[in-house]
């Protein structure tokens, strides 16, 4: 029998074995932790994301206090969708000549956290993880199979350094260190954002990788490069030596630099260019080639990273950085927000709110001198990944009563299907400190007893809808088949372009979802039908059209709604603010929509305001439904989702605590029922606080004594 299991969890065994043989089971505890004692909290059962059926308190609605935009009066009640039978077809320029993205992995979308506050979302210590961070990943992972991606850096890692983890310096205001990482304030005349810098320990690397080893998360590191002379390179070179090394494959590479294209009269000279940049750069990659050899991957890094005064055909004309840096460039990374909020200027967000109710501000986004397609393409042919790298609706926080409100939603969906459709590999939703409006989560106060505090915010639900419309195959190519846009022309087209974008998912070549969105928020009046018809555009083919399809609904009564917002049915936020532990509350809603067998076509409700993805196929539907593949006996038929509860006994009272001054916000630029995410790889072994492996090490089996999920003991005594 042991001889069948998956390695980690035979290790797992293993490692367990020196225990009482009442306390080897597979059972998940959490515990709170009090000054002399251990009291038990919980036992958590494996509970599905898919299929869940704990009742959802319906949260009060509480709307953003904005005033919605007026809306077009004359839109179309139904509109025709004619979708080609294959991605053969499609760009085949004598039939359907439209241009079609290359293939998309399932996690796609995933969360760039600020550097400055990785301590506040990942868990003050490698063993004090937060139990909702790992449920917010885990309902990612159940629907693709594969590791959320999280992007750690931002505006801070420009100032950050690495310490020993015992090393971190006296903090000026005399009180103790509470966590890996803290902050040193600087000056908003250097850093544009107002994010301070970080001093951080090598414990906030060990807390990454144990939370790769429980949910399989995957990570971009961002490295320091504003201090521009070897000396003050030395730590940097240490940092990415150490990342590469510990994270292992759950590293999916690092980013050199943050935004350089504001460097210019902040961090250096106002003269700084971007030619300044790459003889920078060069000089930098030929020093930590010489002062660290034993680098273990020279060519992972993510570059140029800017977002605002460097354009792509500055820095891509004659291909420049993709010649010069082709020895060490994994992937083209880019940075950029569609508004720049850093001014903060009241009523803002009243301003912009239109333009977020409208297609045309993804399309705008990308066009002009961004133009991101053409120059993409150039990194793809040859054979790089795309990302982008930091994004949201608004730089600095984002704009209240839109950021954080439906409408940032249906827009962040729309802007991450456009760029998924021009060639971006990746994208990373920002997520700041506890006063920004478009997290996509936002962290409790850490010296609260409970853990269930956290607030969803309405971007997360983009994450998860994404996860599912790119599903577990990893084969996913994107088109955008809205009736292309002319604001010089008044026409229907024009109005279902604006109003109603519309992509279609193929998926080894042939269709298998569509997405519709409808930005209106007139509910119950402005709701369309979405009539779908598969194939037979040119003379000579034949309808493909199913018999059925399959619909699932992101939907709100407003745009403008804060937390009653529902994907499939479910909700991250039963009570509303404040009230989620990452765990999905409420049965799934799939709607069975049968199709027109003579006419050969499907007409799917297209509600206001909301998204309706359809699953053209059961297989479709099934492969983004929402199990994770857990590493468990070869015998068992289990198939639920393992989530990370985080119920306490009432008179538990944490002593884990971070200072309130060391939560303050801070953004980036703006402009165990079994063993889950096991893996032998060097980034697969848990660490404790002083850098011990608990799982590996020497001789590959030492038993541990704790890791905390949230402010709980995820503890062998009894718990996995």
């Amino acid at each position: 029998m042991l001889s069948s299991l998956p390695p980690s969890l035979l290790l797992l065994l293993l490692s367990l074995s020196s225990l009482p043989p009442s306390t080897l089971t597979l059972a998940f505890d959490l515990y709170t932790t009090l000054p002399d004692q251990l009291v038990l909290s919980a036992t958590a059962t494996a509970t599905s994301t898919a299929t869940t059926t704990a009742s959802v308190s319906s949260p009060t609605s509480v709307l953003s206090g904005l005033t919605l935009p007026e809306f077009a009066t004359d839109l179309p009640t139904s509109v025709n969708w004619a979708v080609w039978e294959s991605a053969e077809a499609l760009v085949d320029p004598e039939r359907g000549n439209k241009l079609l993205s290359v293939q998309m992995k399932g996690n796609w979308l995933g969360y760039s956290v600020e550097m400055s506050v990785a301590n506040q979302v990942l868990g003050p210590y490698s063993n004090e993880i937060r139990a909702p961070f790992l449920n917010f990943l885990q309902n990612l992972r159940s629907r693709t199979q594969s590791g959320a991606r999280v992007r750690v850096g931002g505006n801070s890692q420009e100032g950050s350094y690495m310490y020993d983890v015992d090393g971190l310096p006296a903090r000026a205001d005399g009180k103790a260190t509470t966590s890996f990482l803290q902050k040193e304030d600087e000056t908003e005349a250097i850093n544009p954002t107002n994010t301070p810098s970080v001093l951080y320990t090598r414990d906030m690397v060990y807390a990454m990788s144990n939370i790769s080893a429980l949910v399989n998360t995957e990570w971009m590191f961002g490295i320091a490069f504003v201090n521009n002379t070897v000396e003050n390179w030395a730590n940097p070179f240490e940092v990415a030596q150490f990342v590469e090394s510990y994270l292992g494959d759950n590293l999916m590479g690092l980013q050199l630099a943050n935004e350089p294209d504001l460097y210019a009269d902040r961090r250096r000279d106002a003269d700084y260019t971007w030619d300044t940049w790459q003889s920078e750069m060069q000089e930098f990659f030929t020093d930590v080639t010489v002062a660290d050899p034993d680098l273990p991957q020279t060519k992972n890094w993510y570059l140029p990273n800017v977002c605002c005064n460097w354009f792509p055909s500055d820095l891509l004309s004659n291909l420049t950085i993709l010649d010069t840096f082709a020895n060490e460039m994994k992937a083209l990374s880019w940075q950029h927000y569609p508004h720049d909020n850093c001014e903060n200027s009241a009523g803002e967000g009243q301003t912009v709110l239109a333009e977020y109710h409208s297609h045309a501000l993804a399309t705008n986004t990308i066009a002009g001198d961004l133009n991101y397609q053409v120059y993409n393409n150039m990194a793809i042919q040859r054979g790089l990944e795309v990302t982008m790298a930091e994004t949201n609706t608004a730089s600095c926080s984002g704009y209240a009563g839109v950021s954080d409100a439906f409408i940032s939603a249906l827009w962040t969906l729309d802007w991450s299907f456009t760029l998924a459709s021009i060639n971006f590999t990746s994208a990373y939703l920002h997520v700041g400190g506890r006063n920004a409006y478009y997290n996509p989560f936002t962290a409790v106060q850490t010296n609260l007893s409970a853990t269930s505090h956290w607030t969803a915010g309405p971007t997360y639900y983009t994450t998860l809808v994404m996860a599912e419309a790119f599903g577990s195959t990893n084969t996913s190519q994107v088109v955008d088949i809205s009736p292309a846009y002319d604001a010089t022309v008044a026409s229907t087209e024009q109005l279902v372009n604006n109003n109603f974008p519309a992509y279609a998912i193929y998926e080894n070549n042939v269709p298998t979802k569509l997405a519709f969105i409808n930005f209106v928020s007139n509910i119950g009046v402005s709701d369309y039908d979405a009539v779908i018809n598969i194939g037979g555009i040119t003379e000579g083919t034949t309808r493909t059209t199913p018999t059925e399809v399959y619909v699932r609904y992101l939907r709100a009564n407003s745009t403008l709604e804060m937390y009653d917002i529902r994907w499939a049915g479910q909700t991250a936020s039963p009570n509303g603010a404040a009230s989620s532990d990452g765990i999905l509350s409420g049965d799934v809603e799939t709607f069975t929509v049968p199709c027109d067998t003579t006419a050969l076509t499907c007409t799917v409700k297209v509600y206001a305001p909301s998204l309706a993805l359809v699953f053209l196929t059961k297989e479709a539907l099934d492969a983004s439904s929402g199990v994770v593949l857990a590493t468990q006996p070869a015998d068992s038929t289990a198939t639920d989702v393992t989530t990370f509860p985080t119920t306490y006994d009432a008179q538990g009272q944490g002593s884990a605590t971070v200072a309130d001054a060391a939560l303050e916000t801070s953004n980036g630029r703006g402009g165990v029922g079994t063993v889950v995410g096991g893996t032998t790889s060097k980034g697969g072994t848990l660490f404790t606080s002083s850098g011990e492996s608990v799982i590996g090490g020497a001789s590959g089996l030492v038993a541990w004594g704790a890791v905390v999920l949230g402010m709980g003991w995820l503890t062998a005594g009894g718990a996995l």
